[in-house]
Order: C-alpha cells, then sequence, then structure tokens
C-alpha cells in the first residue's frame, strides 16, 4: 500500500522545541479572526485550504479505481450539526441532511466531497475505506492520511498540491495496531459505570478479525477497525467464535479491533 501524511504545515518552520511557527498555524475554524504571521485569518481562507485537503483526496480516490468507499467508525455529532444549523453561515450546508451518516454506509464518488467537509468541520468522526485497498483518515489539526492499495505511476502526482505539504511512505496512526500480528480486546464494564473493569480481558489473535465480523452484519469491504459493543442478541453466536459465557445481565462488553499508535 502506498501512504501518505497530507497537511498544511511546512515541516521546515519550526522551532527549537519542535513547535511549529510557519503561517498556517491555525488548527481550527474556531480561530477565524485570530491573527497568524502578520494576517488575521478569514473563513474564506480556510474554506479555501479545506478544500485543496478534500481534492487532493479525491484525486487519489479516482487513481484506485474503487467504485466507492464506506463509512467507518462513525461518531456522529448531531450538537454540532444543529448548532451551525441554526446559527446559518458558511460552515453548514443543508446537502449535510442529504447524507446517510451511519458505520458501512457506501459513500460514493459525488459525495465524497459533503463527506469531508462534514468530518473536517466536526460534524462527525469517520473514516472512508475499502478494506486493504484504501482509506481515508482526517485526525486533529488537519492532519489527513491516505492510503491507496493499487501502485501506480501517478499516485504521487494525484497526491501533490501547491497548498499542502505531502509526505509518502507515512502510514496513517489510525490503523490498526500491528496486523497481521494484531492482538483484539474484550473487556466489559459493571452495567451503569463507566469504568472499564480492570480485572477482565480476553485477548485474540487478529485471525479472529474475519470470525466476529459477520456477527455485526457488516460488509466484506468493512475492514473492522474500532471500538464496537457487542450486543447481548449475539450471545450465542460470539460465545461460539470467542469460547467464553458472557454475563450480559451484569455487564455489558465491548471489543477493541483497531487504536492509535504513535
Amino acid at each position: 500500500m502506498i501512504e501518505y501524511r497530507i497537511i498544511k504545515y511546512d515541516q521546515s518552520q519550526r522551532d527549537e522545541r519542535g513547535a511549529y511557527i510557519g503561517p498556517s498555524a491555525w488548527t481550527c475554524y474556531s480561530d477565524v479572526g485570530e491573527t497568524f504571521d502578520g494576517k488575521v485569518l478569514t473563513i474564506e481562507e480556510c474554506l479555501r485550504v479545506e478544500s485543496a485537503y478534500i481534492n487532493a483526496a479525491i484525486k487519489l480516490f479516482e487513481e484506485s479505481g474503487l467504485p466507492h468507499l464506506r463509512l467507518t467508525r462513525v461518531d456522529g455529532h448531531e450538537w454540532q450539526k444543529e448548532k451551525l444549523r441554526s446559527e446559518g453561515g458558511p460552515l453548514y450546508d443543508p446537502a449535510f441532511d442529504e447524507i446517510e451518516f451511519a458505520e458501512d454506509v457506501i459513500v460514493l464518488h459525488k459525495d465524497m466531497p459533503t463527506v469531508l467537509q462534514m468530518i473536517f468541520r466536526g460534524f462527525a468522526e469517520a473514516s472512508l475505506e475499502w478494506r486493504d485497498k484504501f482509506y481515508i483518515h482526517i485526525g486533529w489539526d488537519f492532519h489527513m492520511y491516505v492510503g491507496i492499495g493499487k501502485a501506480t505511476t501517478d499516485n504521487d502526482d494525484a497526491a501533490r498540491s501547491r497548498d499542502l505539504y505531502v509526505e509518502s511512505n507515512y502510514p496513517s496512526p489510525y490503523k490498526a495496531f500491528n496486523l497481521p500480528n494484531n492482538i483484539l480486546h474484550i473487556g466489559r464494564n459493571k452495567i451503569g459505570e463507566e469504568f472499564v473493569d480492570d480485572s477482565y480481558e480476553i485477548n485474540l489473535p487478529a485471525v479472529y478479525l474475519e470470525r466476529l465480523k459477520p456477527i455485526w452484519g457488516f460488509s466484506d469491504e468493512h475492514p473492522f477497525l474500532g471500538t464496537w459493543r457487542v450486543n447481548r442478541h449475539c450471545k450465542d453466536q460470539i460465545e461460539k467464535v470467542v469460547g467464553q459465557d458472557f454475563d450480559f445481565e451484569a455487564y455489558e462488553y465491548f471489543i477493541q479491533t483497531a487504536g492509535w499508535q504513535d
């Protein structure tokens, strides 16, 4: 897989502590009105940079030859959407209401700009992926990671942007821990409590990804990477695969199949 980190920060412009001091030091839309490198940040500049990111991601998707991607690891922020809808303004687009923002939903090429805008603007957290073939991960502070499984001589050209800095051979930190040597974790907490029960943990090798995924009913294109609550209605199925008994009267269970690595 060819993997890129795409950012607006010139990595040569850092102080002795490693802090970025270049003209693109702003990190979010709420910085509008602040002064950076002697210039007041405008919403127009934010949207111009956002558009550059989206164009770069879509160009790489077009190089993949895939018909669509899947929404994965979805965490919607409805409060943010309602807030900006009521306020109006350039960060809200009525097209957002036309998008089905749910786990494993197909995202077609024509909808990718809208979906990526929603992620960049904080309406939801999500990735766009096709297992083993492509991913778009949007991280904090306008860090974007794109992986494409189809190696062509045009990949680097598609990734380049006059407004952004592109680093190749840079895997996303939002990928799985260490597939295929990944260890999956099943944990639990008492019903009504937020804290994880540290005395309980089931560790499984990565091959269990394919055995467990059908229980959630996800498509074959879904990488099944994330943190998933175990549904008590699937008790018999998951007990058969894992070889453990689950007490859903006292506990709620979750499986973690991916995480952050520095």
